[in-house]
């Protein structure tokens, strides 16, 4: 379970930024994030199966939990994270472009949902199609906040679509689309999130 000591935690590895540091608290980064992360997946991973039984959910780093840090070469001096992740997918190797589940937590609070990434344009065609008709599938999700993830958002024209449907509206001129729920700070601290929260993007 998260507490204030995770939260604390990731704000201070933010804000001291080193290697040196890391490596002189990493004993406080397993017991206050690394633990409840890897008891939050073994807590998922029998709903996700049912959903997918091919979506890997071992509870290991690269596997399903983000690593504590940047890649250096990428970086520009931010090499350790205050955010941390659980992503749940399929193989990429085998299955380079497929829906994944997220969950994502920082200091200011968590999100979680479903997302597809570097979606192929056919499908996102699709997803722009059901946005302007307001199918029944896109609209059952609307109230749980339809957004493209600004850092990730491509370019992409939405040419040919009513001009009375604003190009800002989620789907119509993202090059992703993500299902997702937000909450608060305090809310990341409270009794096992997976157990309170909404299952909505979890095939609820």
């Amino acid at each position: 379970m998260f507490s204030p000591n995770t939260l604390d935690f990731l704000s201070e590895n933010r804000f001291q930024n080193s290697r040196e540091w890391y490596r002189a608290h990493k004993a406080e980064y397993n017991a206050f994030v690394h633990a409840p992360l890897v008891e939050m997946v073994e807590a998922l991973a029998p709903t996700l199966e049912q959903i997918d039984s091919r979506i890997i959910t071992e509870p290991k780093t690269d596997k399903t939990i983000s690593r504590i840090y940047r890649d250096m070469r990428r970086a520009h001096g931010d090499f350790y994270r205050e955010e941390m992740w659980l992503s749940f997918k399929r193989d990429k190797h085998m299955f380079p472009r497929y829906p994944e589940f997220f969950f994502v937590f920082s200091p200011r609070g968590f999100f979680y949902g479903c997302g597809y990434y570097a979606t192929p344009s056919d499908t996102m065609q699709c997803l722009r199609q059901m946005v302007v008709e307001d199918h029944p599938a896109y609209l059952s999700r609307s109230p749980i906040t339809s957004r493209a993830f600004p850092s990730r958002v491509t370019s992409t024209s939405a040419a040919g679509f009513p001009i009375s449907r604003p190009k800002s509206e989620p789907g119509l001129t993202a090059g992703t689309f993500a299902l997702c729920i937000r909450a608060t700070r305090s809310q990341t601290c409270s009794p096992p999130i997976w157990q309170k929260s909404s299952p909505a993007p979890f095939g609820g």
